[in-house]
């Protein structure tokens, strides 16, 4: 480490060298700023679809006449693709706040990482990403993904109805019918539409300095506030060593320890659950179906490879409106008010999914900007441009891994829980235990990741702004060639 007099000296040369106005320039991101203005336009134009959807669609129980015929691969692949349309939605939304919670660090002086765990991290001074907002928009994520799984649900009212479950080929003819539901798009809808909003509060609640994502570029917003910069940097973690420059994510930010600890957590609530409903299922349904699409949830025929299925059947209700062909009413199902509270069970289970997701941005986001560090060294510019963070997830493998794993893991926990309108609430054994082995997958990604080592010519920051301000003083000290945030931003 340096003496406190190189220390004043260097922070002196940095103030002298970065903190005139008329000499610093990044990239504003106009380009990202247009991208996501349209995205945020988009986002309410999908919420208005969903929440029309649920007023419009007509839902009675009038047998053959009012269902979808689908195939097994077929249904559950409509759930995966609104599930990719809620990924794109929640996004756009995301990068906006993310956007918004570090120009409000910035403008409290408390911004010290590029990137943040942003639904974990509260600001002071900016009630659209205080504690209350954050709240908010956690509810509306899981509320997305919740109401994503009950927007088409099964309907084998009519084989309960007519007694046709003991007919092999009725069965397979409707076991897999579904239908639209209304609370599914109108809570998907309505969701949406509040995201939208919280967004909206974001863009209203402070000016950014830019819209570009790249640690280079906030560096560059800190040449008017260098001095601050570097004076807050003694109050918050300590700098690595000259012998320490090969630190991992896990040893440079301390939120990555909680992040671990989230996504761990998660596994072992899996874990619990398969080991609890497996034995149920296999002393239920000896003969059940390990298929990894659900096939018949309960036919009658012994030789029928059902997927083994538990129901919670207490969301049932007496059926007043449909009656079946010997003219008497047909069996309780669920109805409408009911699949409501199954969603909010859904929304309390499913946000272990999405805190767990959530946590492994940072270290994403902390590998991300690393890269974007290393390649200003090799390439002695980074070649930004306005456009360039609407790429830059497709381009990091990480990021891109961790795109896929988000509605493809919400998806696995909608097939493990799903409802039909004729039995109630189902828990499928199976699913389960890919759900968990699909889980222990992705807590190896965030393991790896968070011990992962770049490679690269300069001492690695992870987005530290206070670390790489401080290595670019010592190149300007040193005479190094050229000025990396410069290099960063102005584009």
């Amino acid at each position: 480490m340096h003496s406190q007099a190189e220390y004043h000296e260097m922070t002196n040369i940095g103030q002298q060298a970065l903190q005139t106005t008329t000499e610093v320039t990044y990239e504003k991101g106009s380009g990202t700023r247009k991208v996501c203005l349209v995205g945020l336009g988009f986002s309410v134009l999908v919420g208005v679809i969903f929440f029309l959807l649920g007023c419009i669609v007509p839902h009675r129980f009038n047998g053959e006449d009012d269902v979808i015929a689908f195939s097994p691969v077929g249904l559950e692949l409509l759930t995966l693709g609104i599930d990719f349309a809620v990924l794109i939605v929640t996004e756009i939304n995301g990068y906006i706040h993310s956007l918004s919670l570090r120009w409000a660090l910035y403008h409290e002086g408390r911004l010290d990482f590029n990137s943040s765990l942003r639904l974990l991290t509260v600001a002071k001074e900016t009630p659209a990403n205080g504690l209350l907002a954050n709240i908010a928009y956690f509810i509306t994520l899981s509320f997305c993904y919740g109401a994503a799984s009950v927007v088409v649900v099964r309907n084998t009212y009519v084989i309960r109805a007519e007694a046709l479950g003991s007919l092999a080929d009725e069965w397979e003819k409707h076991s897999h019918d579904a239908n639209f539901s209304r609370v599914g798009p109108l809570s998907l809808g309505f969701a949406i539409l509040i995201q939208c909003a919280l967004s909206i509060w974001c863009l209203q609640s402070q000016t950014f300095a830019s819209w570009d994502s790249s640690p280079l570029t906030t560096l560059a917003a800190f040449g008017l506030r260098g001095d601050e910069l570097i004076a807050q940097s003694g109050t918050s973690e300590a700098r690595p060593s000259r012998s320490d420059k090969r630190r991992s994510p896990y040893a440079s930010h301390p939120r990555v320890r909680l992040a671990l600890a989230i996504v761990t957590v998660v596994f072992l609530a899996f874990m619990v659950w398969t080991a609890l409903l497996i034995p149920y299922g296999i002393r239920n349904q000896p003969r059940g179906s390990w298929a990894f699409f659900p096939t018949s949830t309960n036919g009658d025929d012994d030789e029928d490879p059902n997927t083994m299925t538990i129901f919670l059947k207490f969301f049932k209700v007496h059926n007043e409106v449909y009656e079946n062909r010997g003219g008497t009413l047909g069996p309780d199902y669920v109805s409408e008010s009911n699949l409501f509270g199954i969603l909010l069970l859904y929304v309390v289970l499913q946000s272990l999914v999405t805190i767990g997701l959530h946590s492994a941005e940072l270290q994403v986001l902390m590998l991300r900007d690393e890269a974007t560090w290393q390649k200003s060294s090799a390439c002695g510019s980074t070649s930004w441009s306005s456009l360039s963070s609407v790429m830059a997830p497709l381009r990091s493998p990480p990021n891109a891994v961790l795109l896929l794993f988000k509605p493809v893991l919400h998806w696995f926990f909608a097939i493990c829980l799903s409802v039909d309108y004729a039995q109630g609430m189902a828990m499928r054994a199976p699913q389960t235990a890919y759900l968990t082995a699909a889980w222990a997958i992705f807590v190896i990604f965030a393991y790896g990741i968070s011990f992962y080592r770049p490679r690269g010519a300069l001492p690695l920051t992870y987005g530290r702004l206070s670390t790489m301000r401080e290595k670019e003083i010592e190149r300007l000290n040193g005479g190094g060639g050229g000025d990396l945030a410069r290099d960063g931003g102005g584009r």
